[in-house]
């Protein structure tokens, strides 16, 4: 009985490892994806001219814009994100930095009969780190930290301005605060 204990602990651990492993691989393979949200759908839309129109409202250059679609179900109380492949990560960073800053874009930005419904550029994460950073944001809200975010894929929480950020990694890091 004891074997069987400390081998099915051994065996977790090493399932453990292992969707780490799988969720980093899956995380670089997203390391010059963005998410668009806030762009109406139109019939016959080109998802790579939107994005490029967006990168030059934001006024930044990023580059050729490899693939871009939308992705997830069709919803009538929003538009669904759109999903583009920028040329690196580095120009990923680059835009999304840029929409963090002007927090003043809207559709009616990038065509005249969109309405002023704002754009939103987000990181790409894959499933665990987007349910790790919607917990961190509810544990976040209930412990009191005013500043919780994403950057380069990881998760950051800060109680105040000026305090250490403290990065999330798993659930034990969001259920030890």
């Amino acid at each position: 009985m004891v074997s069987l204990e400390k081998e099915n602990s051994e065996l977790k651990t090493t399932v453990g490892e292992l969707q780490k492993k799988v969720d980093l691989l899956e995380q670089n393979s997203r390391s010059a994806a963005v998410e668009v949200h806030g762009v109406p759908e139109t019939h016959n839309e080109e998802c790579i001219q939107i994005v490029s129109a967006v990168s030059q409202a934001l006024k930044v250059n990023c580059g050729a814009v490899k693939r871009a679609f939308r992705v997830g179900p069709v919803r009538k109380d929003r538009p669904r994100k759109i999903l583009a492949e920028l040329e690196s990560s580095e120009t990923r960073e680059t835009l999304v930095a840029a929409a963090r800053l002007d927090k003043s874009l809207t559709a009616n930005d990038i065509h005249k009969n969109w309405p002023k419904e704002r754009i939103y550029i987000n990181e790409n994460l894959t499933s665990f780190r987007a349910e790790l950073l919607r917990r961190a944001k509810s544990k976040g809200k209930e412990k009191g930290f005013r500043y919780i975010w994403v950057k380069n894929f990881t998760v950051f929480m800060r109680k105040a301005e000026g305090e250490r950020a403290i990065a999330i990694r798993s659930f034990e890091d969001i259920n030890s605060l």
